[in-house]
């Protein structure tokens, strides 16, 4: 008799981990934009303007490197690392935000959203760097899964795989600009 009320209960632990979320019409905004910068200044002012107005835009990173790699990155160690080719400069990061603004539970609230992103720094004159974000990945976090994981008997995070926004992409290029002074000449955020 004990045996069946166990599985029970184990099977309604099971169900009540899932959980379904909901997304509005994401808004088109720029990926990519072109600043007057040199390449060499534009990896340390980029870093300089995230430190100084993250807060403000409501995002964050969770690891970033910027030393310079001349060998080639697999895809498995490529978290925060910076790579030089042909005068270009890549950097791979992970944005995190507490809230959504497109993705939400069924009930409303807002989730954690996350991305894995690749910065692309091109030169495109002596003084003009393009910078462009690419995702790789997208995630929101939809809470903790309610049976602990082995060996170590953790909670870990309950993640569902979205489609990327530009929503976070574009407030990383706009912290550089704010960085640089001119976040006021670039096209407005496109919020919902």
């Amino acid at each position: 008799m004990r045996k069946p009320f166990i599985l029970l209960f184990f099977l309604f632990l099971l169900g009540c981990t899932t959980a379904k979320i909901t997304s509005k019409a994401v808004p088109s905004n720029p990926v990519a934009y072109t600043f007057n910068v040199n390449i060499d200044s534009a990896r340390l002012l980029f870093r300089d303007a995230y430190f100084r107005y993250h807060n403000a835009m409501g995002f964050d990173l969770e690891y970033k490197d910027f030393q310079e790699n001349a060998n080639s990155i697999s895809s498995s160690d490529n978290k925060g690392k910076v790579q030089r080719k042909n005068g270009e400069l890549t950097a791979y990061i992970v944005v995190t935000t507490d809230s959504s603004t497109v993705y939400r539970r069924t009930d409303g609230k807002a989730v954690p959203y996350s991305a894995e992103c690749r910065l692309h720094f091109v030169p495109v004159e002596k003084d003009k760097v393009e910078v462009s974000v690419e995702v790789l990945s997208a995630w929101v976090i939809l809470g903790k899964q309610r049976l602990p994981s082995i060996p170590h008997f953790v909670q870990n995070d309950k993640v569902q795989y979205v489609k990327p926004t530009t929503i976070e992409e574009y407030k990383l290029l706009l912290c550089f600009g704010k960085g640089l002074g001119i976040a006021d000449q670039m096209p407005a955020l496109k919020t919902l």
